[in-house]
């Protein structure tokens, strides 16, 4: 045996052993839905305290065969100037868009 292992027999001989108290959970409620993913609120009690967490359930993401038109692959500057004419215009797509150009010219 190491010399490790005889330090940490014999300093959790020494301490006293506490257990924590359990905290109280409320069943999850559902606050949004939707196909991608539902987040959900539980309140937690502790001893003392409350706290309310927040869980996100991510669901397998299915393409729907109607949804996309082609496939291609776009140069960054061509997808920028798409982005400039508004001809993309949902917003995560333009913010990928101009983060990565930032990116990729070290601003």
């Amino acid at each position: 045996m190491s010399d490790r292992s005889t330090r940490t027999k014999v300093a959790s001989s020494v301490l006293p052993s506490v257990k924590p108290p359990s905290p109280r959970f409320s069943v999850p409620e559902v606050i949004h839905r939707n196909p991608l993913e539902t987040v959900s609120r539980v309140h937690a009690e502790f001893d003392g305290f409350t706290k309310n967490y927040y869980v996100v359930v991510r669901h397998p993401f299915i393409s729907e065969p109607a949804e996309a038109l082609a496939i291609a692959w776009v140069p960054i500057e061509d997808c920028v100037t798409l982005v400039l004419e508004q001809k993309i215009i949902d917003c995560l797509t333009v913010s990928a868009v101009l983060a990565y150009r930032c990116l990729i010219a070290g601003r």
